[in-house]
């Protein structure tokens, strides 16, 4: 893959993912209560937020009764170009700064309590462990997931979740925008019966860049594993001025488009007129 755009110019937001076939990207209503939920286990957490979760023993839609489902999200790559440099800025206790790839595993349910706050380094039990990550890369330490909220939940109290964004950082170079470079990742379920609680390692170029074990995500005490979901690949660029400054060029294409549209459906409407 060759990125686009520069790698000093903010606004494109090139993705590289893996969504749950529970949900489909950009329909919200498809994924509410089902991302990114990866637990097969019933408790008051699960039973509450999880659509599909183990304390059901329906067995609608062909699904097996007492068996957690949703919709988890790996990142292979995020990637946020821009001209901010690590430890300066919002990078000031990261030593990754822009441009970047964020590789990340998506998961619900999360940390309900004891979260580390956004930009700062997590405290003694505050994150998860059994990870490791290569040259270049560190803790994406500027987010580490979401509350969810969803208006019209009759039990909010009940149904609201933290979903975790076990995210790292690698440090990206002119070279990434401008030749072909290759991202994997080497995806491995539990295995209850081989005693094994699967595996997420990513690498660029044949390098590790993080090797995350689900034994330190089952550990955690939450619920939530490495995920066992069917899932289908998806590669976009957004633009998107929470991922990066807008540059000049981006909105100079923007406009071209919005003039072409503009003068197309004019002349359609003078033809049919």
């Amino acid at each position: 893959i060759t990125l686009p755009g520069k790698p000093d110019v903010g606004g494109l937001w090139p993705a590289f993912w893996l969504l749950g076939n529970l949900a489909r990207h950009t329909y919200v209503g498809s994924s509410m209560h089902i991302w990114p939920w990866s637990s097969n286990e019933c408790n008051d957490r699960t039973e509450g937020g999880q659509q599909i979760n183990a304390c059901l023993h329906s067995d609608h839609w062909g699904m097996k009764t007492g068996f957690g489902r949703g919709a988890p999200e790996i990142d292979i790559f995020e990637v946020q170009p821009g001209p901010i440099k690590r430890n300066v800025g919002p990078f000031h206790y990261s030593y990754v700064g822009q441009p970047f790839m964020s590789s990340s595993y998506q998961v619900a349910p999360g940390r309900a309590w004891n979260r580390p706050g956004a930009g700062y380094w997590p405290g003694p039990g505050q994150w998860y462990d059994d990870i490791k990550f290569g040259n270049e890369t560190c803790l994406n330490i500027l987010f580490y997931g979401n509350y969810n909220h969803f208006a019209g939940d009759p039990h909010p109290e009940k149904q609201d979740y933290w979903s975790d964004s076990i995210s790292y950082n690698r440090q990206l170079h002119q070279e990434h925008f401008t030749s072909k470079h290759v991202y994997r990742l080497e995806w491995e379920v539990p295995d209850a019966e081989a005693g094994h609680d699967g595996y997420l390692h990513w690498f660029l170029d044949g390098k590790l860049v993080v090797a995350m074990n689900g034994t330190g995500i089952t550990n955690a005490g939450f619920g939530a594993e490495i995920t066992s979901e069917p899932m289908y690949i998806l590669m976009n660029t957004a633009i998107s001025t929470q991922w990066g400054k807008w540059s000049s060029y981006i909105i100079l294409i923007i406009n071209v488009c919005d003039n072409m549209i503009q003068s197309f459906f004019s002349s359609l409407c003078a033809n049919l007129l």
